[in-house]
């Protein structure tokens, strides 16, 4: 056929689709594409899709941890400050107060005892310790004292272990000197 007509009409294919004075197809992939590759198939989206969850589950499970380990420094901190402030409390106070008591119970309380063996009001307190994570006195006396020298009471040194899942930080406080510290595994 001359002039470009295929099927007996101009400009009309034998299918039926319009041809652009051009002579390309309508519906052909854009330039820069292969034939046949103009987008994925249900199998790769579902596959990437799988990845995605997978690294993603992953990720969320890394930082699950990091958050029990922030929960279990912060408590612990806060009794390690307690005990400290007991001690300088118990110090400044000598002249008027028998001891300073640190009760361990979902907070972290601090009290004062008179001569007369009555306790004060409570001094201070840290807020209520956060859901799942466990404290626990190891070794020491409950309530934990400290007499007028700064001086833990004698058997109230000790070790509370405070802890979250596998996250774990170990107050321990010595005997005779009252040192305060926090640590990574028991004494």
């Amino acid at each position: 056929m001359a002039g470009g007509v295929e099927g007996g009409v101009a400009g009309i294919k034998d299918r039926g689709t319009p041809i652009p004075e051009g002579g390309d197809d309508v519906r052909a992939a854009p330039p820069d594409t292969e034939p046949g590759q103009r987008g994925f198939t249900l199998v790769e989206a579902i596959v990437v899709a799988a990845i995605v969850s997978v690294l993603l589950g992953m990720a969320l499970g890394g930082y699950r941890g990091v958050l029990a380990e922030r929960r279990v420094d912060r408590v612990a901190w806060e009794i390690a400050g307690a005990f400290r402030l007991a001690q300088q409390t118990a110090v400044a106070r000598a002249g008027e107060w028998q001891a300073v008591r640190v009760y361990l119970t979902d907070r972290a309380e601090v009290r004062g005892l008179t001569p007369a063996g009555t306790e004060t009001t409570t001094l201070s307190a840290t807020d209520v310790f956060p859901d799942g994570v466990r404290v626990r006195r190891l070794t020491g006396c409950e309530p934990f004292e400290v007499l007028g020298s700064g001086a833990p009471r004698v058997g109230c040194q000790g070790t509370i272990e405070v802890r979250s899942g596998p996250a774990v930080r170990y107050v321990i406080v010595t005997a005779h000197t009252g040192r305060v510290r926090v640590g990574t595994s028991p004494p």
